[in-house]
Parts: structure tokens; C-alpha cells; sequence
């Protein structure tokens, strides 16, 4: 049972991710309702594209998925560090709950 959901547990993951960088993508744009974020073009940019490298994972070639999955743990700390982001504690909790999921398809593969 526990191999049988392997591919569907790794799914859900991925989709869990990929959603929450769009969303700090639009968070970013400035244009989301309740959000006091100034604009920053560049932070949306970049985590739209996280988002789109997180759905080219592919679960059928593990040792690069493995790898592709460590990248994006590390862009994702290194994001940290600037002011716009290490301000939000919603941006923050956004990323701990993105490498969360990233680390549960590195368990998974």
C-alpha cells in the first residue's frame, strides 16, 4: 500500500509547492487585495518561476529530481534574506511550509 501511494503522495507535494510560490508570486504583485507589499516585479518573477521549475520535476528520474528538489530548498533559503521577505512572517511560514514539501518528494523518491 505504502509503495502504491508513493506516486500520489509525491503529487500532492508537488502541486502543494508549486501552488504556494504562485501565490507569493502574486503576493509580490502588489495588486492582491488586504496586502500592504509594495511591488516588487522581480521577487514576483522569480517565484513564478520556482513554481514552474517545481512542476517540470519529474517523479519517473529520481536521482534528478533529488537533485533539482535540493536546488530549489536552497534558492528558497537564500530568498530569505531579503527585507521584503525576512519581514513577512507570512512570506516566511510560505516557505517553510514549500520546503516542507519539497523534503517529503525528497523522502519520497
Amino acid at each position: 500500500a505504502l509503495l502504491a501511494a508513493k506516486q500520489s503522495k509525491w503529487e500532492k507535494c508537488r502541486k502543494e509547492a508549486e501552488e504556494r510560490m504562485k501565490e507569493l508570486g502574486d503576493y509580490f504583485s502588489g495588486e492582491r487585495p488586504l496586502t500592504r507589499v509594495k511591488k516588487n516585479e522581480n521577487l514576483q518573477r522569480w517565484f513564478h518561476d520556482i513554481s514552474g521549475k517545481v512542476a517540470s520535476i519529474d517523479y519517473q528520474d529520481s536521482t534528478q529530481a533529488g537533485r533539482k528538489i535540493q536546488q530549489l530548498i536552497q534558492a528558497l533559503e537564500g530568498v530569505e534574506q531579503f527585507q521584503e521577505v525576512e519581514d513577512n512572517l507570512q512570506v516566511k511560514q510560505f516557505l517553510a511550509d514549500t520546503r516542507g514539501y519539497l523534503n517529503a518528494m525528497i523522502r519520497v523518491v
